[in-house]
């Protein structure tokens, strides 16, 4: 299950049922992988290049925020890290969307691609008897000599990708790490002395300052302070741990 919000940059929508986008085949293949936009500016993945076609995938979705009303789908062509880097194909937002926490609502969206190449995108708000949904149309078609060239500026960029990969997927421990550390300072902070709550509030907020600088504009330099941060607050995870421990331990003989 993959997150998503709603977006601050959306073009004009119109209200449809699906929307559908042309990709020339290759060989009866899928020539470039289709992926959606998620937190970061990152492209994920939801159909892999060189599937057979006709092809066809159903995923579960839900938000990323605490009761958010909308969530928004951006599709891209290709296989860059970076959802700006590859083929814009439109976007898909579903509306009305259940007003709960962050992961609750359920949003399921499907992907089918036809022999012709034809990529239609169905969405079914599973918490709501009807679905709203609306889509802008960047490009309706993209052809095999677009689809080469993207392969192509994608090898030319194969180091700087892999870079760029590196950075996201850094990014993630640090934010796996902030989830985890969250959940073991909230049982054990009242056993913890106030200095050693302000040294964890210190370190988290210096992680969450490092993991801000989102990967397109990740530098050495910025990726030198994140890793240093997360290692700073890593630390004081673990030194939580006997705390943590002490505490779940009288729980359970309650």
């Amino acid at each position: 299950m993959a997150l998503f919000k709603n977006s601050a940059k959306t073009p004009a929508m119109d209200k449809c049922d699906q929307v559908a986008f042309v990709l020339e085949p290759e060989n009866g293949t899928l020539p470039l992988p289709i992926c959606i936009e998620i937190p970061g500016g990152r492209a994920h993945e939801v159909i892999p290049a060189g599937v057979k076609l006709p092809y066809k995938t159903t995923q579960i979705f839900s938000t990323v925020d605490p009761y958010q009303l909308a969530a928004e789908f951006h599709l891209v062509a290709g296989t860059r890290p970076l959802v700006r880097d590859n083929i814009e194909l439109g976007r898909v937002r579903i509306r009305d969307v259940k007003w709960a926490g962050a992961g609750k609502p359920k949003l399921e969206v499907s992907f089918a691609i036809a022999k012709d190449g034809t990529l239609t995108v169905n969405a079914d708000n599973l918490d709501k008897k009807r679905t709203e949904m609306l889509a802008h149309v960047e490009r309706s078609s993209v052809s095999a000599e677009e689809a080469a060239a993207a392969k192509a500026a994608a090898e030319a960029a194969a180091e700087h990708d892999q870079w760029m990969e590196r950075c996201i997927d850094e990014m993630l421990v640090g934010y796996a790490l902030m989830d985890a550390a969250y959940e073991r300072y909230a049982v054990a902070k009242k056993k913890l002395n106030p200095m050693q709550s302000r040294e964890y509030k210190q370190a988290r907020r210096r992680l969450q300052k490092a993991l801000n600088v989102m990967p397109p504009e990740a530098t050495p330099e910025t990726m030198a302070e994140l890793n240093a941060a997360r290692e700073a607050f890593d630390a004081i995870y673990e030194s939580h741990k006997p705390v943590y421990d002490a505490v779940m331990a009288w729980f359970d003989k309650q």
